[in-house]
């Protein structure tokens, strides 16, 4: 009798460990998806977190002191998932009636065509649910273009332009010459990977820096580099 009531007891315990795992398991994941989708960098869905790591992540709310000006428009040459351009809106445009224009084809060399060029569908679609998920959606305007077709019909100036497009040799230097174009006075421009492959692009970006009209200053120098219009 005995041992037919511990049986009963035990088989009692092992219920209630079970259910009560089950209701923590629950309650974790709740807690983990409530979390993800209302604080931070935590809401958005990534599959590389690149941006997280990045030097701009850092250092840009320190080194733009821009934040939350009245007008303040920005420019993005490529996007990838969108972590970029969501701290942008996050930080920069909450207090602005300035927007962020998007410039991205999602193609990774788009003079090729080659197979496995175009983003994924999964990466694109990140994209568009991290925007959807920022702090002002209607501030954003997404071209599907590439940075060449954009400059070719751009009239408008920006106050921060971050370039983040075709990292070949060619192409990264158009970008910073006609992003620089495109700035106003005081404006910045801010290019990811200028140490890209060892700094094999460095010398041809540092004498493109060198050559860019008007006045200028380096206010930050690493693996990207930051560029301020004087006049």
């Amino acid at each position: 009798m005995y041992n037919n009531n511990l049986s009963f007891l035990n088989l009692d315990f092992l219920k209630i460990k079970i259910l009560l795992k089950r209701n923590i398991y629950h309650f974790l994941n709740k807690s983990k998806f409530l979390f993800n989708n209302y604080f931070g960098k935590y809401k958005y869905t990534y599959g590389c977190d690149w941006f997280y790591k990045s030097e701009i992540n850092q250092k840009a709310k320190f080194l733009l002191g821009h934040k939350n000006k009245k007008n303040f428009d920005i420019l993005e040459i490529g996007s990838f998932e969108g972590l970029s351009t969501t701290y942008f809106i996050d930080n920069f445009l909450s207090k602005s009636d300035g927007q962020i224009t998007i410039v991205d084809p999602f193609l990774l060399y788009p003079e090729k065509l080659i197979p496995g060029t175009l983003l994924n569908q999964v990466q694109i679609r990140n994209f568009f649910f991290n925007i959807s998920k920022s702090s002002y959606p209607e501030k954003v305007q997404y071209l599907g273009l590439t940075s060449d077709e954009f400059f070719e019909v751009n009239n408008k100036k920006y106050n921060f332009i971050y370039i983040d497009g075709m990292h070949t040799k060619k192409q990264m230097t158009k970008d910073l010459i006609s992003s620089w174009d495109s700035l106003l006075i005081d404006g910045v421009v801010w290019m990811d990977d200028y140490l890209v492959d060892h700094g094999r692009l460095k010398k041809t970006l540092d004498k493109t820096i060198e050559s860019l009209k008007g006045k200028h200053k380096v206010i930050h120098r690493g693996y990207q580099i930051a560029i301020k219009k004087l006049a």
